[in-house]
């Protein structure tokens, strides 16, 4: 057996909250499972907020009891499912200008009180838990992006974030956290004594979907319960248990990567280190020889083991009882077959087993094909040898698709086609080719994080270049367009050596060293070059161009992902690279360890990971992820525009809808759904009031404000509507003479988009509708327009094509108006969905949007549709 966690008579206390709001349907469904799992599992006594239970009160009280009720030493678990949201404060003049928050049942949305419960707060409370105990335990499943995509739409998945950011007075919350909980310190970044798992890094999306059971879940909750249920009390450490349940999920959604923070070297539930060596028992358990690691810790069937005396640390060729062979893994245990070595015959009882090669990981791929062909395809497939024919347990985590029909074969993945349909037989091994380079672009993304190697003092980021300008993105979450330019920017403040190797992989999932040309070996930098800037030259940043590959279909977004690899010794990692057809690289010859790790990449034969007494040990690396969604559009579309009120940052609220991605026979089988009330046909939008507080930002007594609409249309002229304002001589705290001014009358379809900007009015230049016809010939506008339009041929079709038009139509109107004007400030953004009946109603709800020194309302009214 594999030892036990040296569980004490501690008590142990959990608080489990489930809440269950716009959207989500297996929040309560998971707190419950991580309830019974802790209470019967691990002895947790539970007390719970789930669904109505879940208010903010109730959850405070909640979290309040649990403080009062441990001691020094004993466990205390928080476990939270249901949405996350970023809040923007409202107050123009206050330097902190977000925060995250998770949200409770009682939340409402423009409601005047603030319910939701900010970092902030959670912080004061998780520090006044650990005072108590530092034996503390977080499991966060929500996120604070709200992304979609083709695969998470078909598969009925939403992200278990709010799909509009909260605004509140930051002044005012902290001034009530203060009066409630004394003068504390606040961190929302972390506390150093709890241990933290949360779903998705900060910028990703967590998922909620439909298992295989059809259950509403969410995919971090569901194999983090696989993974505590498999392995009980063993002697684990939370790293690896995150590393079995970061694995589970990358193979469900790809772009969702788990963490834990804090103390992760901690065994579960207590405060005791995990100390494993490399060295793990071996024994003969009924009959079979058994070694005590599986699948939890990393093990996989075929890998390789060595025998050793009691004591052996490292490998010594010299003492090798035998060599073992992984037949089959289990959670903690894995069956070997033995070759004696150096004269021996038999196991000694006290005999360890280390390391030795660990073998290429195989990539399912779902093959749809006659009878007849398949064994054909498999054996094609098994040439490759990180390739094979995905089982039905195995369908849901494949790389691609497969399908022979009519003598072509097409790869596919769950946007569609990928590739051109390739001939069959004659072009089988090229499409087996075209796979395995899919499968090295699934294991560049298993490679994200430390590896010996750690990533303080490096700071990585990527952004777009405007008017030869960085224009910082996040990490994950931007959307591009074709006409947009990338940088990526690294900086070392170590003081040591480190060596840049940047890494694209495509929409298609070709592997490009954009630093090949640059340093093959990686460009070094250290205390005399301590920044690189890939996309500057001779000092002028003119950033990397975007491409669309040729044969794949322009109908959805895909992402499109950068890595950034950094060594501590110049090493060339070019043979990662693949192209189309062909892969890269050849055999594989004498190299540094991480070369022999990219080399199994790509060839699939075993890799050393163990050295002899003597040898170098493995050079550290570090893996940092960042990726864009990026539009198959013609223009720019890149966010480069901060809104003082921004309801849908960077510009991706539309795509959140499961509808933008599906055809509407899609749409129907995926979801039964229906709106309790249908959507207007039909609506007006008008600005409500609009205050001029004070007139510093425009140095200008005249402001222009300039509107735009998107939505989507049979006619052009219906599509989008800009609107144009002017004012003249306007003083402080003056109320334009708007007459709840109108800047949108007529039909919309599944999405509605409204951008507002204010300029001061110098020029009296055209105004933004007259602007627009000066660029109607232009390809990025001809191209955005068009996607808006829904024709016969394309009414059925997916619609997220149009999410990206808006967003180059926005693009070009802030553009153009900045090009006239010079200074522009974006006002307000936001986006309706047909689900949200396009926003009808009054926004804010109460009093009016303050937005850098102006306040504004918007009022959105149903109408007649046209006859």
């Amino acid at each position: 057996m594999y030892p036990e966690a040296n569980v004490t008579d501690r008590n142990r206390y959990a608080l489990v909250i489930g809440s269950e709001t716009e959207g989500l349907a297996g929040a309560i469904h998971d707190a419950g499972c991580m309830a019974t799992v802790l209470a019967k599992n691990y002895g947790f006594t539970v007390e719970s907020r789930i669904g109505g239970d879940a208010t903010r009160d109730g959850i405070l009280d909640g979290y309040n009891r649990l403080i009062g009720r441990v001691a020094g030493g004993d466990a205390a678990v928080v476990y939270y499912a249901g949405h996350g949201s970023f809040s923007f404060n409202r107050d123009p003049d206050d330097p902190i200008r977000t925060v995250q928050a998770i949200i409770p049942v009682d939340h409402k949305r423009g409601a005047p009180n603030f319910q939701a419960i900010t970092a902030w707060e959670l912080g004061i409370l998780l520090q006044k838990l650990t005072d108590r105990t530092q034996n503390v335990t977080v499991i966060l499943d929500c996120c604070h992006s709200s992304q979609m995509s083709r695969d998470a739409a078909a598969r009925q998945a939403v992200p278990r974030s709010l799909p509009h950011p909260l605004r509140t007075s930051f002044r005012e919350h902290l001034t009530a956290l203060e009066k409630l909980y004394g003068d504390v310190e606040l961190d929302p970044v972390g506390n150093p004594h709890a241990v933290r798992l949360v779903a998705c890094a900060q910028t990703e999306s967590a998922w909620e979907y439909a298992n295989a059971d059809g259950k509403r879940t969410g995919v971090f909750t569901e194999a983090l319960i696989e993974v505590l249920t498999e392995i009980g009390n063993a002697a684990i450490s939370w790293a690896a248990v995150g590393n079995a349940v970061r694995e589970r999920v990358l193979k469900h959604f790809e772009h969702q990567r788990p963490d834990v923070e804090g103390p992760s070297e901690r065994q579960l539930f207590t405060l005791t280190p995990d100390r494993r060596t490399g060295a793990v028992p071996v024994t003969m358990t009924g009959g079979e020889l058994v070694i005590h690691t599986g699948e939890v810790l990393g093990t996989a069937r075929g890998d390789t083991y060595a025998a050793m005396p009691l004591g052996s640390e490292s490998y010594d060729a010299t003492k090798v009882i035998a060599e073992l062979k992984v037949l089959e893994v289990a959670p903690l245990m894995s069956t070997v077959t033995a070759a004696w070595k150096n004269g021996h015959g038999h196991l000694p009882d006290d005999a360890v087993a280390i390391p030795v090669a660990l073998a290429a990981p195989t990539h399912p791929v779902v093959v749809i094909a006659p009878d007849t062909e398949r064994e054909a395809i498999a054996a094609a497939l098994r040439v490759a040898r990180t390739l094979g024919i995905a089982t039905a347990e195995e369908a849901g985590t494949a790389i691609a698709i497969l399908r022979l029909a009519d003598a072509q074969l097409v790869i596919e993945d769950p946007a569609g086609p990928i590739f051109p349909p390739a001939r069959y037989p004659q072009d089988l091994a090229d499409a087996v080719k075209n796979l395995a380079n899919l499968g090295v672009a699934r294991r560049v993304r298993d490679m994200v994080g430390e590896h010996g190697l750690s990533g303080a003092g490096l700071d990585i980021s990527w952004g777009v270049v405007q008017s030869g300008q960085e224009q910082p993105m996040p990490d994950h979450g931007a959307s591009l367009g074709l006409h947009d330019r990338i940088y990526v920017k690294v900086k070392n403040t170590t003081g040591d050596p480190r060596y840049i190797h940047i890494f694209n992989v495509g929409v298609r999932g070709k592997v490009t060293l954009l630093t090949r040309n640059l340093a093959p070996a990686g460009f070094k930098l250290d205390s005399n070059i301590r920044e690189l800037v890939l996309g500057q030259r001779n000092a002028k940043l003119a950033g990397l161009p975007l491409g669309w590959p040729m044969g794949l279909p322009e109908t959805f977004p895909r992402i499109d992902s950068l890595f950034v690899f950094v060594t501590t010794t110049p090493v060339g990692l070019h043979p990662l690279e693949t192209q189309d057809y062909v892969v890269r690289g050849g055999r594989r010859g004498p190299g540094s360890k991480l070369q022999d790790l990219l080399a199994q990449v790509q060839d699939g034969l075993p890799r050393a990971v163990t050295r002899e007494i003597g040898e170098e040990p493995l050079e550290g690396f570090f893996v940092q992820h960042l990726s864009y969604q990026l539009h198959p559009r013609k223009a720019a579309i890149a966010d480069t525009v901060t809104y003082q009120v921004d309801e849908n940052p960077q510009g991706r609220a539309s795509a959140r809808s499961a509808d933008a991605w599906l055809s509407i026979d899609e749409a129907r089988r995926a979801t039964e759904l229906a709106l309790a009330t249908p959507a207007p046909e039909a609506i007006s939008i008008r600005i409500g009031e609009l205050v001029v507080e004070r007139n510093r930002a425009m140095f200008s007594a005249d402001v222009r404000i300039d509107a735009l609409v998107c939505t989507r249309s049979a006619n052009q002229p219906e599509a989008y509507a800009a609107h144009t304002m002017r004012f003249q001589g306007i003083q402080d705290g003056q109320r334009l003479p708007l007459q709840h001014a109108r800047i949108f009358h007529g039909p919309v379809r599944d999405f509605v988009d409204i951008c507002l900007w204010v300029s001061r009015d110098t020029t009296r230049d055209r105004d933004l509708a007259e602007l627009f016809a000066s660029r109607a010939g232009s390809e990025p506008f001809r191209d955005a327009t068009t996607a808006l339009l829904t024709t016969a041929s394309v009414t059925a079709a997916p619609w997220i094509a149009a999410v990206g038009a808006s967003a180059a139509l926005g693009r070009i109107a802030y553009d153009l108006i900045l090009a006239i004007e010079q200074k522009t400030i974006g006002l307000y953004r936001t986006s309706f969905l047909a689900g949200e009946r396009f926003g009808v109603g009054r926004h804010p709800t109460e009093g009016l949007y303050r937005a850098q020194d102006f306040s504004f309302s918007l009022l959105i009214d149903q109408v007649p549709a046209a006859a």
